[in-house]
Formats: C-alpha cells, structure tokens, sequence
C-alpha cells in the first residue's frame, strides 16, 4: 500500500508517512478503511523502492520487507504490477498497460500522440473523483482505462462517443507491443 501510494496518491505522493496516516486519512475519505476492496491492481516503477531501502519510511511491515526482500538483487529500470484474482483479466491488462507506458519509450510516445487527439477532461474528473490518483499520472490512468476499462468508465458516465476512434488506436498499441488482447 505504501509504495502505491507514494507514487500514485493524490494526498501522499512523494512523501514519507506511516500506515497508520495512510489508514486515517483514507478512513476520512471513504468512511472505512476499504483499501484492499476498492483497489484490485496495483503498480510502482522500480524507483519508488529506493526510499523503503533508504530507512526514509520506518516501521516496515513483514509484507513491505518480503517486497523488498524479493526485488534487492534487481538493478535498473523495472515495473511491479500485481493483482488479485478478479473475474476479468481487464485488471492484468490495466496493470501491463502501466508497465509498458513506463518501461518502453516507444510505447509511451505512440500513446501520448493519440492521447493529445482528445479532450481527456471528462476522464480526469472521474480520476480525480475517486482519490485514488495524483494528476501527476492522469495521462498514465487514461491510456490504462481507454485501453483495457470501457465498462468502468462508462460505469462513471463518461460518454465514451468522443474517445471511440482513439481506444481503438490506443488497443491496436497495446495489442502490437504486447501480443495481449486489450478488454
């Protein structure tokens, strides 16, 4: 949760905090702590493991330190996605979609060329709606969502009209740089 967050979180990103700051403020967002409910995929580039290494987050947990622990002898530029089982593979391919758009260079400016076709302002306020997101990774959430979470947006009333042709380019990418059938 505290790498997630670190990276994505709208209120906590780029900042050192505990569990229990994380815990109370999403408390006061939600109602409840239901983090583990509301989110079913997860992604960090390799660069936010660098201040868990560095003591500047203390108390790690025993799930923190087996993160750790299972990443220390990687060197270099990578991606951690997970997931948990969920009825559709749409959340593995949200996840990759994130790698790719952080890993491959191509990939990212193929993306962000079609991503600048439309308005994605729509998109944004769902984004920003759900204070999961820092706007720092809007243009990320948008190709992850367009390419793989039609249900989803179209769940939070996003008129998907507008943005018709561009999932299309956006999924033949996707397809074409990973070999996956988008959802």
């Amino acid at each position: 949760m505290r790498f997630q967050e670190h990276y994505e979180s709208p209120q906590f990103r780029g900042k050192y905090f505990s569990r229990r700051e994380y815990k109370k403020w999403y408390r006061a967002q939600r109602g409840q702590f239901s983090y583990f409910a509301d989110w079913s995929g997860f992604n960090i580039p390799s660069s936010m493991l660098e201040p868990f290494a560095d003591g500047r987050f203390k108390r790690l947990s025993r799930r923190e330190r087996t993160l750790m622990q299972a990443f220390e002898d990687k060197d270099g530029l990578f991606y951690i996605i997970g997931t948990y089982k969920t009825d559709s593979p749409s959340t593995l391919n949200h996840e990759i979609s994130h790698g790719m758009f952080f890993i491959n260079e191509k990939y990212r400016q193929e993306v962000l060329a079609e991503l600048d076709k439309v308005d994605l302002g729509p998109i944004e306020k769902y984004l920003a709606s759900t204070g999961g997101y820092h706007p720092s990774v809007w243009r990320d959430e948008a190709q992850a969502y367009l390419i793989n979470n039609r249900d989803t947006l179209e769940h939070h009333g996003i008129d998907l009209g507008p943005y018709l042709a561009t999932m299309g380019r956006l999924q033949d990418i996707f397809r074409r740089y990973t070999g996956l059938r988008p959802y």
